[in-house]
């Protein structure tokens, strides 16, 4: 027998084709299934349960093809990696809170951005009132910015990324100080990237919105910030992935809501495919 599929292979196609079985359809079994989907050549296992009660019979189908579908994108040197590092209509957002005793009081941070070079600026608002935000990170991660809060006083934070998260201690100089802890406002998003035939797991927060991409992260390398570009209509999804006092590797990918594959490059040095997933 034939069965018409409809499958959504990869971001952004969409294709339908016909998987054709052949076995003993019994009351239970198990037979094998070749499929060409778009041109893809599939194969995999199909289990079935089947219930009689005549003159109906009752199918339960369990499929497993054993596939993992990649998406055909080109790596593309000839751009601004400016253009990728460039504030964006939609500034990366960030929530936390700051110690004071025994309690922990929230704040919001609007558009806290880090940018390549590691200036940090933005503002928000927590219950003392608005602030805005400026301050550095070095090579190694760590970070000093002031808190000033509009016509009143300045708080110093310093502190260092510590995966997708900024920790560290808050001072006002001869007066109060306590810990914090702040962390992007977005999805988790965990995958691997593949280099000399291993896969390599990467763990991060990222945000994908309007037209821009903005993380941060770790794996086996290091800490990393992320900061890209995202067109909606298309797809695309390109973000350079700016290791903490190392180097920068350049990501190619097709966002389909859930998940974003591609190509990376270090360019002139290697290359390879990754994927990431929302959790």
């Amino acid at each position: 027998m034939e069965l018409e599929v409809g499958l959504d292979l990869s971001t952004p196609m969409r294709q339908t084709g016909t998987i054709e079985i052949e076995g003993d359809l019994g009351v239970t079994g198990e037979i094998e299934v070749n499929a060409d989907i778009g041109g893809f050549g599939l194969g995999g296992d199909i289990e079935i349960d089947a219930e009689v009660d005549a003159p109906e019979i009752e199918l339960e189908i369990e499929v497993d093809l054993g596939i993992e579908l990649s998406v055909d994108v080109e790596i593309d040197l000839g751009f601004d990696i400016n253009v990728w590092g460039a504030p964006k209509s939609t500034p990366p957002k960030w929530t936390g809170w700051f110690a004071t005793g025994d309690d922990q009081n929230e704040m919001i941070l609007d558009n806290l951005d880090i940018g390549f070079d590691g200036i940090m600026s933005g503002g928000g608002s927590d219950g003392v009132g608005g602030f805005t935000i400026d301050g550095s990170m070095d090579g190694k991660g760590a970070f000093t910015f002031n808190k000033a809060y509009e016509g009143a006083h300045t708080v110093i934070y310093t502190g260092n990324l510590e995966g997708s998260a900024l920790k560290g201690t808050w001072s006002i100089p001869d007066n109060a100080d306590g810990d914090f802890e702040i962390k992007l406002d977005s999805a988790g998003w965990n995958g691997w990237f593949e280099q000399g035939g291993d896969k390599k797991d990467m763990e991060l927060d990222m945000s994908i919105g309007g037209d821009a991409v903005f993380g941060s992260g770790v794996d086996a390398v290091g800490s990393f910030i992320v900061r890209g570009t995202f067109d909606e209509g298309s797809g695309d999804c390109n973000f350079a992935k700016q290791y903490i006092g190392q180097h920068q590797v350049l990501y190619f990918g097709k966002n389909n809501g859930q998940a974003v594959r591609g190509k990376w490059t270090i360019p002139d040095n290697c290359e390879g495919k990754f994927k990431l997933t929302k959790k």
